[in-house]
């Protein structure tokens, strides 16, 4: 067995090294598509003298290659390891076995891409601290997720949190919700993979197309081949780096910009310690409650049901170990974001600084976007000493690889559980549970067949982003409202047992067509800065942090009248409910919904069953 484990780590670093000197060749050798002093059409280069920026060192290239091929290694490990990834219980699911704290990073990496360590500081240095506020939105969003959502999940043993619109309203409900996420989030991947190549190639010599081979390619690999404990381990590593990466670069940055105190003089001087704004105007571009309230049900889809996080946390071993993983990013989130937008005062306070005679010491940087200016700032004050540079280029790699990796392994096992399978058990009459030995094996190479599909896919739609970025764009914006209504139909079947098929429908259409209607109107009613107009609908000009708000109430309110209505319309009886279906806390007041004759299982929190009986009479 040692022996076997031996030559599969050493074939595994192997190909791994083989495979990244190879890809980091392109960075070196082949000549890029377009002429490397101009623009990707469509794009603006920054005007910044060769002077200014530094280019990458062998030491950095040691950095950069160094990750990737311990990246690679760590995914192709869990390939072979173990007796390799045999069956979906383990390509999917890593066998329930995983222990809280590695899946607790792999979730917590997953919101940290490129996109969002280039963002949220250039948020902070355009507007001010005031975004800085959402932390408080994981007090809400953590503890929700962790006490209503996760231990019916895990109870039910699902594979896709889709499975439970099934068991809980319908076939049809499951399908519609489970080709939303697909769609929303292939064109999210492709967004993820494009955007902070965009900016790297607009600061450095990093071609936009080389950037996204690279990434998209790596990833693939070791998530097709290593299934779930790959994407996990490798989150793990990836967030290892990340966080290395950033205090690195916000400690030299501080000392840079003069220290702590001088950080926060020049901000409190230009009034951008904005931490407060109570305003209660819907229609204002942040203020305290969009982004407590706002940021809650902004982040809540895509913490309590959405397949890319509920997969990860279904995967501990027991229901105590998964909401510990869920709790641990309550301290978690607050850090990494506090560390981000910590960054983005540094970039503020270093270009606000001014001599004795009143002038700016370090001139702001030209830009085409904020998104660019950490870039800059790392290339031109820190590119001269070794491996800075590829340190930071690895910090944004490994956050877009973590993103990339969970929703590739998500999207196929969507395809897998909510698509495939229910289609092909409807052939056979036959229930999933009644699939043999032989068509495992079947499922987990489809399962990686769909990994390497989603894989390309992302790839191609982040090269086609180039070329037509504002309807990428466009789309990405507009599947993004419908998080409100996704969250919504689940609220009705974990917390309504009134709740019905007709209902949960209804209320479902109701709040995406809302969420379609605010997400086009307000793409189109756009002023020449970007913004919505002023003399637009009202409804378009509601804040984008409160857009789940306004959809998950209506899905919610629609949903639970059309529930009452149907019934009574139809003089249908009241449903059966499985109590599994509800949650914990809402399952003693369902004795007028629940018929059983037996007691049901219901899992403890070490992941065992105790049976329970609960009241029945009507």
């Amino acid at each position: 067995m040692k022996s076997e484990r031996k030559s599969a780590v050493t074939w595994c670093l192997g190909v791994s090294i083989a495979v990244c000197c190879c890809l980091s060749i392109l960075y070196s050798f082949l000549p890029p598509f377009l002429n490397p002093d101009e623009a990707i059409q469509g794009q603006v280069r920054m005007p910044f003298s060769k002077e200014e920026l530094h280019n990458f060192g062998a030491v950095d290239y040691v950095i950069f290659g160094g990750m990737l091929a311990i990246t690679a290694a760590t995914g192709l490990y869990h390939a072979f390891a173990g007796g390799g990834q045999r069956t979906t219980a383990k390509y999917l699911m890593a066998d329930r076995s995983m222990f809280s704290l590695p899946v607790a990073i792999s979730v917590l990496a997953s919101f940290l891409s490129a996109v969002t360590i280039l963002g949220l500081p250039s948020e902070i240095f355009v507007f001010g601290v005031q975004y800085w506020m959402v932390i408080w939105c994981y007090f809400i969003t953590i503890p929700v997720t962790a006490i209503f959502f996760i231990p019916v999940f895990h109870g039910l043993g699902l594979t896709s949190a889709y499975e439970y619109l099934e068991q809980r309203f319908s076939m049809s409900l499951r399908v519609v919700a489970a080709c939303l996420f697909i769609v929303q989030n292939t064109f999210y991947i492709a967004v993820i993979l494009y955007a902070p190549a965009l900016a790297l190639e607009t600061v450095t010599k990093f071609a936009v197309w080389k950037t996204v081979l690279i990434t998209g390619i790596v990833c693939t690999i070791y998530t097709s081949l290593g299934g779930m404990k790959a994407v996990i381990y490798t989150d793990v590593f990836n967030f290892c780096v990340l966080f290395v990466s950033l205090v690195t670069i916000v400690v030299m940055g501080t000392v840079r910009a003069g220290g702590l105190g001088r950080v926060w003089e020049i901000n409190a001087n230009h009034s951008h310690l904005n931490f407060f704004d109570f305003d209660g105007d819907p229609t204002a571009r942040l203020s305290f409650w969009s982004l407590v309230i706002g940021g809650a049900f902004t982040t809540l889809p895509m913490w309590a049901v959405s397949q890319t996080s509920v997969q990860r946390f279904l995967t501990a071993r027991s229901l105590k170990e998964a909401r510990r993983s869920v709790w641990i990013n309550l301290p978690g989130n607050i850090i990494m974001v506090t560390l981000v937008a910590f960054s983005g005062m540094v970039l503020f306070a270093f270009y606000n600084d001014t001599d004795g005679k009143g002038q700016e010491t370090h001139p702001t940087p030209n830009y085409t976007s904020p998104d660019q200016i950490l870039v800059y700032f790392v290339s031109e004050e820190f590119g001269s000493i070794p491996g800075i540079q590829g340190l930071f280029v690895s910090c944004l790699f490994s956050g877009t690889l973590s993103v990339a990796a969970s929703g590739f392994n998500a999207l196929a096992t969507v395809t897998l559980v909510d698509i495939i399978r229910p289609i092909r058990n409807r052939r056979r009459l036959m229930s999933s549970a009644g699939s043999t030995a032989g068509q495992e094996a079947k499922d987990t190479w489809i399962s990686r067949g769909l990994s390497l599909f989603y894989g390309g896919l992302a790839i191609a739609l982040a090269f086609v982003a180039s070329q037509i970025g504002s309807l990428i764009k466009a789309t990405n914006s507009i599947f993004g409202a419908l998080g409100g209504p996704m969250l919504g139909v689940f609220t009705l079947g974990v917390f309504f047992p009134s709740a019905n098929t007709g209902g949960a429908l209804t209320g479902f259409t109701g709040g995406m067509s809302v969420a379609f209607w605010m997400a086009i109107g307000a793409f189109f009613n756009k002023d020449d800065q970007g913004n919505v107009s002023k003399d637009a609908f009202w409804l378009y000009r509601i804040s984008f942090m409160l857009y789940s708000v306004f959809t998950w109430v209506i899905t919610v309110l629609i949903g639970y009248l059309a529930s009452h209505v149907t019934r009574k319309a139809l003089s249908l009886k009241d449903d059966m409910v499985n109590p599994q279906l509800i949650t914990p806390m809402c399952r003693p007041k369902l004795s007028g919904n629940i018929q059983s004759d037996s007691p049901l299982p219901l899992p403890d929190e070490d992941g065992g069953e105790t049976s329970a009986l609960l009241n029945v009479s009507d």
